[in-house]
C-alpha cells in the first residue's frame, strides 16, 4: 500500500520537509552570523490568508445561475523572509541573533520529534488495520 496517497501521511511529509528546509535557513543565519549587513532570514508557513488566497475549489453547480469557480493551486506552504523587527541589529548592520538561532534548532528537533511519533503511530494504525 503506497502511505504516500493518505493525507495525514501527506501533510506530515510536508511537515518534515518544513523542517529540514527551517533547519537549513537556521544554518545559514549562523554561518552568516558574523557577515556585515546579513540579514537573518526565517522560514515561515504562509498566512491562513495568504493560503486561501493561492488554493481555490470548483463550485458546485447545480444550476446555471450559480456562480462559476476557478481552481487555483500553489505548491509553496511556506515562504523565506527577513526576520521581522529584529531587535538586535550589530554595529555592522548583521541582524543574527546566536541565542535566537539556537533556540530555533531546538524548536525544529522538538519538531521533527513530534512529526516522527505521529509518523509511526499513524503507521502502525494502518499496520494494525490491514492484518484484520
Amino acid at each position: 500500500m503506497d502511505l504516500s496517497n493518505i493525507t495525514l501521511f501527506k501533510a506530515l511529509g510536508q511537515r518534515m520537509k518544513f523542517n529540514s528546509d527551517r533547519n537549513l535557513e537556521v544554518t545559514r543565519n549562523i554561518q552568516n552570523a558574523d557577515t556585515p549587513h546579513y540579514e537573518a532570514q526565517e522560514l515561515q508557513y504562509k498566512s491562513f490568508r495568504a493560503a486561501l488566497s493561492t488554493h481555490s475549489t470548483q463550485l458546485s453547480r447545480t444550476n446555471s445561475n450559480h456562480i462559476a469557480g476557478k481552481i487555483t493551486t500553489s505548491n509553496a506552504s511556506f515562504r523565506r523572509q527577513a526576520e521581522k523587527n529584529p531587535v538586535d541589529r550589530k554595529p555592522n548592520g548583521n541582524t543574527v541573533n546566536l541565542q535566537k538561532e539556537h533556540m530555533r534548532l531546538a524548536e525544529i528537533q522538538d519538531n521533527d520529534g513530534m512529526v516522527t511519533r505521529i509518523f509511526k503511530t499513524a503507521q502502525d494504525l494502518v499496520s494494525s488495520a490491514l492484518k484484520k
